[in-house]
C-alpha cells in the first residue's frame, strides 16, 4: 500500500481503501482513497453528500435547465 495515501474525508493514513471500480467523476486510482472508519460510519447517502459538497456542489444535486 502506498504510504502517501490518506483518507479523502479525514486525512487519516491508517486503514486506507481504494475504490476497485471506477466511479463517476473519475474516482479510480489514487486520487480518491478512504479509511475504513469514515466508510463504516457513513450511509451511502451521507457518503455522496460529503463527497459532492467537497467537490463544491450542492446536495442534493439539482438539475439546471
Amino acid at each position: 500500500m502506498d504510504e502517501d495515501l490518506q483518507c479523502y474525508f479525514c486525512e487519516s493514513k491508517e486503514n486506507i481503501l481504494l475504490p476497485k471500480v471506477g466511479i463517476a467523476l473519475g474516482m479510480a486510482g489514487n486520487d480518491y482513497s478512504f479509511c475504513k472508519k469514515c466508510l463504516k460510519k457513513m450511509t451511502a447517502e451521507e457518503f455522496w453528500k460529503e463527497f459532492t459538497e467537497t467537490q463544491g456542489y450542492s446536495w442534493p444535486p439539482k438539475l439546471i435547465e
